[in-house]
């Protein structure tokens, strides 16, 4: 069994007599030779297809995790025989005290040993004990000193009151428009939580179950990455808490941001508004009943910074919005009510007078994919149509027959590329290329994803300006949605290129690298080294 790596997880569960848990199965890698363990006893399982007992020797362990709320340690596993990958969980006493990491550890294991003795026989008890230490370590570690993670005495209470009808009504056009009737597709069913495939390689990417809220999905992705890289923490080395912690500094950040506060510092007496469904409602019917509008749900109110990092980890918004490690994705609507929240927070009236067209904007355009404005509000907090530089007007103000086209007022701490400025259909402008952070969203065809940079020396030296115009760079790509099981690292060499890029090579030059190209210049040479490309 490969060196565990500290993670989280988000898959479904099956039971054993020990309490522990794991997830519905799909085919993998074939299976190791046995280490003599007993043979001869058996374990059930729950999965998609029904209760499946099996052989402990079936069983081989391939990854161990951790959710760290509420402390539960995570053994990944394949039954190659048939066709299954799951997860088993099993609970862990984390302890309180940072300095008896070494006693903790040794007793938990111990302890796990006996209690899930069928699920451990095949683990390394030494990588175990290893993993536990890595586990009590990262627990008394904080992001940074804004992080809500460590104890904040002055966290207010929220006001608490039921959305009313007219401004759910509102709302719900307001996303959809003369869609209304038909309501989100399902696909946009999910909650907040980190991609199990991802873990390993890429520990900050954030699950996206299904096509379709990408544009909602990516936005936060970024600002994820920006707090690990403003934080001074590289990306690819963050812990699973310093990622849950990001995840929730960056759903912060955007609403705050819808507020018309960019600088956590001054996020006092700015109003937030969250939404969470009623709760008489069961989970999985809230959801469902989330793709027809956001009618009687209640909105939690918070007037600083502070006090929403904090309620992210506590009822109701920790259920509402995020993967509880053991329902499928579409028994919670958490991306459905995190766009709610960013358009109650900056007001439906506001959002269409961003627009260049109030009367006619949405959210969610054609074939369930997030508009422009949409994006633009989460990128900036203003609901903006258009992507370059401040505002262009069409036509004479004089002659009333103008039209004042709304773009981005000030350089973002997150940035845009488009695939459309690669094939001249639009234009980009310098806030959106050159943002605070290194980090953009990338825009190809109907799909968002992400491109960061922010190598280990940038990042350990606290410095997370752009790279030099020029210089030779590297960056990352992750796509949420794409179960991405190795980082794609990809090293830029602007003007390095003696032949224009053939716009036909897909492999040198698909949808990714045009992107790309649109930043650091059309004779940019790109080499991903040794990933495998996205065309």
């Amino acid at each position: 069994m490969p060196e565990p790596k500290v993670q989280s997880s988000d898959k479904c569960f099956s039971q054993d007599d020990a309490g522990g848990s794991c997830g519905k199965g799909y085919p993998h890698s074939k299976a190791p030779e046995s280490k003599g363990k007993p043979a001869g006893q058996h374990v059930e399982i729950e999965t998609s297809r029904g209760k499946v007992t099996l052989d402990v020797d079936e069983l081989v362990p391939k990854r161990l995790g951790m959710i760290s709320k509420p402390g539960r340690l995570i053994l990944e596993y394949e039954v190659p025989t048939r066709g299954i990958r799951a997860h088993h969980c099993m609970d862990v006493k984390v302890s309180s005290h940072a300095d008896d990491t070494d006693a903790w550890a040794r007793s938990e294991v111990q302890r796990l040993l006996v209690a899930h003795h069928l699920w451990l026989s095949r683990v390394d008890d030494q990588q175990l004990l290893r993993f536990l230490q890595k586990i009590q370590s990262a627990k008394h570690k904080t992001l940074s000193p804004s992080s809500a993670d460590s104890e904040n005495k002055h966290v207010s209470k929220p006001f608490s009151s039921v959305l009313s009808e007219a401004e759910a009504k509102e709302m719900v056009t307001l996303v959809l428009g003369k869609r209304v009737s038909l309501g989100l597709p399902s696909e946009w069913l999910q909650a907040w939580s980190f991609e199990g495939d991802a873990l390993q390689s890429c520990p900050y990417g954030v699950r996206q179950a299904e096509g379709g809220p990408c544009g909602i999905v990516a936005p936060v992705q970024a600002f994820l990455l920006g707090s690990l890289i403003d934080s001074h923490v590289p990306p690819s080395d963050a812990t699973p808490e310093q990622c849950q912690s990001a995840l929730r500094d960056a759903m912060t950040d955007c609403l705050y941001q819808c507020a018309g506060i960019n600088d956590r510092g001054k996020a006092q007496c700015a109003k937030v508004r969250v939404l969470v469904p009623p709760a008489s409602l069961d989970r999985t019917v809230a959801a469902k009943r989330l793709l027809r509008g956001p009618e009687g749900c209640t909105v939690m109110e918070f007037a600083d910074w502070t006090s929403l990092r904090a309620a992210w980890d506590m009822e109701p918004l920790s259920t509402a919005y995020f993967h509880n490690g053991t329902d499928p994705d579409n028994h919670s609507a958490g991306v459905i009510l995190f766009l709610y929240s960013a358009l109650a927070t900056r007001g439906v009236t506001q959002v269409r007078s961003d627009a260049d067209v109030p009367d006619e904007v949405v959210m969610i355009a054609a074939h369930g994919y997030c508009s422009q404005e949409a994006v633009n509000l989460l990128l900036t907090g203003f609901a903006t149509s258009n992507v370059f530089n401040d505002s262009k007007r069409l036509g004479s103000e004089t002659s009333g027959e103008s039209l004042l086209l709304r773009g981005v007022q000030q350089r973002p701490k997150v940035g845009f590329l488009s695939l459309f400025e690669a094939f001249g259909s639009l234009e980009v402008g310098s806030f959106f290329k050159d943002p605070t952070w290194p980090v953009w969203v990338i825009h190809a065809e109907s799909h968002y994803s992400v491109l960061f940079a922010g190598p280990k020396d940038r990042v350990e030296a606290g410095q997370t300006e752009l790279p030099e115009d020029g210089a030779v760079t590297d960056v990352w790509y992750y796509d949420p949605l794409g179960r991405q099981d190795e980082e794609k690292r990809i090293t830029i060499k602007p003007a390095a290129l003696a032949v224009k890029p053939d716009e036909d090579d897909l492999e040198t030059n698909g949808m990714i690298a045009k992107c790309i190209r649109t930043r650091w210049g059309e004779m940019a040479d790109l080499d991903w080294n040794g990933a495998e490309p996205i065309y």
